[in-house]
């Protein structure tokens, strides 16, 4: 919390497996029993999406009065909470694109923080993964006159309005 930044980021996949260690910690709403009750796939391998891990994340930190305190002690106001970033990035629900995309996002900011290579964002460049200075993108970006992306937003505006008229 005290490292000087207001935000804090938690990134968890639908497929986190907990292990034995992790059950004996104080995270008590999955036990081995929950996921021995999941449905199967059909290797016999429990369907760990409908556990909807990151929701229960969500939900035991913000149960964690210690949690809330120290960040306030240090300035910071506490929220958590889930976000499925399929819906988010294309407003619809996530489809298999979405979900390599965040395997493939998820492998290589791993990889950056293994090579400790921080201050860098994951992105997508057409079809490649890249990184991306955090510096560099929060800065004011500019679109030249003559973009597709100038066309491409007046298209829009259009339909827009010719959707209004209709």
């Amino acid at each position: 919390v005290n490292v000087g930044h207001k935000y804090h980021i938690i990134a968890c996949s639908e497929g986190a497996y907990p292990s034995k260690k992790s059950l004996e910690h104080q995270f008590q709403t999955i036990s081995p029993e929950t996921i021995k009750k999941l449905p199967k796939d059909a290797f016999g391998n429990p369907i760990l999406s409908s556990l909807n891990i990151s929701n229960i994340l969500a939900n035991e930190l913000n149960l964690r009065e210690d949690l809330k305190k120290e960040f306030k002690k240090n300035g910071v106001e506490f929220e958590c909470r889930s976000v499925v970033l399929g819906h988010t990035m294309r407003a619809g629900t996530p489809n298999s694109f979405d979900r390599i995309l965040g395997l493939r996002f998820g492998l290589k900011a791993m990889s950056l923080v293994l090579e400790g290579d921080f201050g860098k964002m994951v992105s997508l460049q057409g079809t490649d993964i890249t990184t991306f200075p955090l510096s560099e993108g929060v800065k004011k970006k500019y679109v030249k006159k003559d973009s597709d992306k100038i066309e491409l937003r007046d298209l829009l505006v259009t339909i827009r309005y010719k959707s209004k008229e209709s």
